[in-house]
């Protein structure tokens, strides 16, 4: 551990500046008097003109939001009436606040007052909770993917409550959610969900206690997952359209599904040190188990033409080729974690968020996580041993801004003869460059690197070269493999909408170049280089929220440029920073090790657009 820190140390070096609310003297600036909390519903009505037709609309929209109570709001602030006034920390909660997903936007400013003290005013305005959304995919023509109708903001505190079902290819999940923040007013939060898969059952639950913002202290997760459900190979070659072409063949085989359990538990703790040799340290540990059980190879089928709903027995040769990927895994795992946090935000607007502000991560963090089984993970297998490693780099220049994160971890298993060397490798890593001038209408240029791949994976694993996060003028079926490169170059510019006040709206115009190898993984191939090209619009709802829905047509650049293009709609924003872009296949073939993540309920993006 201590060499681990030290590695750590030397490369990253002196920290940035750091948040602190310590002063040399007392009260310089003088004190906090009072705190006068501002919330509005989700349109404001003194901003719309009074010739605005649809007027009356925005009003219904305000009679019908459940809007956030003002004690939601003040427990969030890292100050209180009587505090020393800092400006770093009215920075911070605005910060905070702007993470909740039913907070638009925040503006915390202080006014002075004739005995030196300061009245702080929070001004906030609600998101769209009630989120009734209806998943379509166009790839292969017009596909149901689900349905959602969730409330974010039950009651005005932050409650989720809703119903959800979800399907992608042979991924069935219907059920329903609850995630409490500050349950009863402390600092803990609960999630529970649950439902039915297409051949079982599906339970997650979770209570958090999250960090607070960038200030030391501890957090806590204690977390169960448990999911029956089938997992998905694709198979197949594709046309020069990058579609799967299962319409002209009903016979040909697209995918290979086969049941899978799944059981992760977790207990862990982390905190963060503001003194000592090393500013910014973070140290924590854990218990974790981890159940991975495929069924056996005969039990695999074949989907013929893309037709989910009548599978057939595999054949022998396609069973064999699973063989590799179908190890089962039963581990407890004590693990601990050690790194360096050294990170300030600014805040830019108009970034990813069409015309809200984000606030953007600037310096550099890194964490060494490890974990040693106790007793068996497997038939002859006595114990192994799991390490990951996290780095994350992000700096700016003037109207430059580049962020930069690395992943990667394995599996070993010392007392294992015939299993030497490491094994269930997953590496990822992103590099972002922005070009951001800070001007109205100005338009942004982002460039985008990634590279994602598995080697030696015992569980199922695969990847696919198309989809909204690769190249995207091909379906998200499109050229399997193990192993992927894909870079991205973006234009996007702020345009003048008809109705200015409800929705931000930005154009677009994207190239995409990436290239997928066969790697270690069942029907992987080798795609040669692949590029796409096309415009899309970006939505944000409402107006100056950090909320963003994606419309993109892209057409793939080889072959007969004729055909017909991909339409994606997607609610999420799939190219920058503005949210969670793991992509979604190679975080099902991560099932090892603590999990460093203790980002709070309302926080969290669950479930998954």
């Amino acid at each position: 551990m201590v060499i681990a820190l030290l590695l750590l140390f030397l490369i990253f070096g002196a920290p940035p500046q750091a948040l602190s609310a310590q002063v040399t003297m007392e009260c310089p600036r003088g004190t906090i008097g009072a705190v006068f909390i501002d919330n509005h519903s989700v349109f404001d009505p003194t901003s719309i003109p009074e010739n605005e037709r649809i007027r009356w609309a925005y009003r219904t929209a305000n009679r019908l939001h459940m809007r956030t109570r003002p004690r939601v709001i003040r427990d969030e602030l890292a100050f209180r009436e009587g505090d020393c006034y800092d400006p770093v920390l009215l920075r911070e909660s605005a910060r905070i606040l702007r993470e909740f997903r039913f907070i638009a936007d925040v503006d915390v400013y202080s006014v002075p007052q004739p005995d030196g003290s300061r009245h702080v005013v929070v001004d906030t305005r609600d998101e769209w909770t009630t989120k009734s959304a209806l998943a379509v995919r166009f790839d292969e023509g017009v596909r149901f993917e689900g349905a959602s109708l969730i409330e974010e903001n039950f009651l005005g505190r932050g409650i989720s409550l809703g119903a959800f079902h979800m399907q992608r290819d042979a991924t069935r999940e219907t059920g329903g959610l609850l995630e409490i923040p500050r349950l009863g007013r402390t600092d803990w939060d609960i999630r529970v969900a649950g439902g039915v898969t297409s051949i079982g059952s599906t339970f997650d639950q979770a209570v958090v206690r999250p960090f607070q913002g960038e200030r030391t202290g501890t957090a806590f997760r204690q977390s169960i997952r448990t999911q029956h459900d089938l997992y998905t190979w694709v198979r197949g070659e594709t046309g020069t359209s990058g579609r799967l072409d299962s319409s002209s063949d009903s016979t040909r085989v697209t995918h290979v599904i086969l049941p899978i359990l799944e059981r992760r538990i977790e207990v862990a703790l982390s905190h963060r040190f503001a003194d000592g040799p090393v500013v910014g340290l973070v140290a924590g540990g854990g218990l974790s188990f981890e159940g991975v059980t495929p069924s056996p190879a005969d039990e695999a089928e074949l989907v013929l033409g893309g037709d989910f709903g009548a599978p057939v027995a595999a054949d022998t040769v396609t069973q064999a080729e699973l063989g590799s990927q179908l190890g089962r895994r039963r581990a407890l795992r004590l693990g601990a974690s050690v790194g360096i946090r050294q990170i300030r935000f600014t805040e830019r607007r108009g970034l990813d968020a069409v015309r809200g502000v984000q606030d953007l991560p600037i310096g550099r963090e890194a964490t060494v996580t490890f974990g040693r089984s106790v007793g068996s993970t497997g038939a002859g297998r006595p114990w192994d041993l799991h390490t990951r490693l996290d780095g994350f780099r992000g700096g700016e220049l003037g109207p430059a801004l580049a962020f930069l994160h690395l992943t990667a971890e394995g599996r070993r298993e010392p007392g294992h003869p015939g299993n030497s060397g490491w094994r269930d490798l997953i590496l990822e890593g992103q590099a972002l460059t922005y070009w951001h001038p800070d001007r109205v209408a100005a338009p942004t240029v982002v460039v985008r690197g990634a590279i994602q791949g598995g080697w030696r994976t015992d569980a199922p694993f695969q990847l696919t070269l198309g989809g909204p996060d690769g190249v995207r003028g091909y379906s998200d079926l499109a050229m399997p493999g193990g192993r992927r490169v894909v870079s991205s170059v973006e234009g996007r510019w702020p345009m003048d909408g008809p109705l200015p006040h409800l929705v931000d709206l930005a154009g677009a115009l994207f190239l995409d170049v990436g290239r997928m190898w066969e790697g270690d993984v069942p029907f992987g191939s080798a795609s040669g280089l692949r590029s796409a090209a096309g415009a899309g619009l970006r939505l944000g709802f409402p107006s100056g929220s950090g909320s963003v829905i994606r419309i993109d047509l892209a057409v793939p650049l080889e072959g007969d440029l004729t055909r017909r293009p991909i339409l994606r709609i997607s609610a999420r924003e799939w190219i920058g920073v503005l949210h969670d872009t793991r992509n979604h296949r190679l975080l099902e073939g991560r099932r090892s090790g603590l999990n460093q993540d203790y980002t709070g309920v309302a926080r969290d993006r669950w479930p998954p657009s």
